[in-house]
């Protein structure tokens, strides 16, 4: 019948009482040991305070400057059609501020959507010279453009007499103005006098240059700056 018992009260009914003791295991960390959770934690806080950090200072400073909202061509004016203002912090020996380039900037080359609007991006016209005054216009030139100079390069015109039988040619003479290269016209477009190409020329020297395309002399271009 004791045998039907629990075992604590067999032992006190037989006059023993034995100490019965339970193991619990309790799990450690070994010393200088970091639980995993923890650490995890603690790195996506410190990514989360610097990166509202970065964002924070982007959003309060930076240069005014403008991207584009469309594909603008060479040749377009920079309006609020085509172009935002945002505040970046950027080079602004790079990157034209909107204190330097109004509403109206010409643009030399192709700016893409998106795409910060660069110096080298607009015409560049001189000192006193207004941006807005500059065309863009097709010319025939004979001689002086390399093959693989840049959309965006200044260039200087000049035009070139045509030599006629028993005359001396005379010197080539400077048109003066404010040009800037474009782009080639396609080859099937080319004449018999020369390339094709498209510049930015400002308005004041228009009648020059279409008096000098039209009539016998030759027109030559030269990168600003070549040898």
């Amino acid at each position: 019948m004791l045998d039907n018992l629990p075992f604590f009260v067999r032992n006190v009914h037989y006059g023993r009482v034995k100490r019965v003791s339970a193991s619990v295991s309790i799990p450690t960390r070994a010393p200088g040991k970091m639980d995993r959770r923890f650490i995890i934690g603690l790195v996506l806080i410190i990514a989360s305070v610097i990166a509202f950090s970065a964002l924070s200072g982007l959003l309060r400073g930076g240069s005014r400057v403008y991207t584009a909202t469309t594909t603008i061509a060479p040749g377009d004016a920079l309006t609020a059609d085509n172009v935002r203002e945002v505040a970046l912090p950027v080079d602004t020996a790079v990157y034209a501020p909107t204190s330097e380039a109004p509403m109206g900037s010409i643009a030399t080359r192709q700016i893409t959507p998106g795409q910060i609007v660069m110096r080298t991006d607009l015409s560049q016209g001189e000192s006193g010279a207004a941006q807005g005054d500059m065309l863009r216009v097709a010319v025939t030139v004979s001689a002086g453009l390399p093959d693989g100079v840049a959309d965006g390069t200044r260039i200087r015109l000049w035009t070139i007499p045509a030599r006629t039988q028993g005359q001396a040619g005379n010197q080539a003479r400077e048109i003066e103005g404010t040009f800037t290269f474009v782009r080639r016209i396609e080859a099937s477009s080319q004449s018999h006098r020369g390339q094709r190409i498209e510049i930015l020329a400002n308005a004041q020297s228009m009648p020059v240059l279409l008096a000098a395309q039209s009539s016998t002399d030759e027109l030559a271009a030269v990168p600003v700056g070549a040898p």
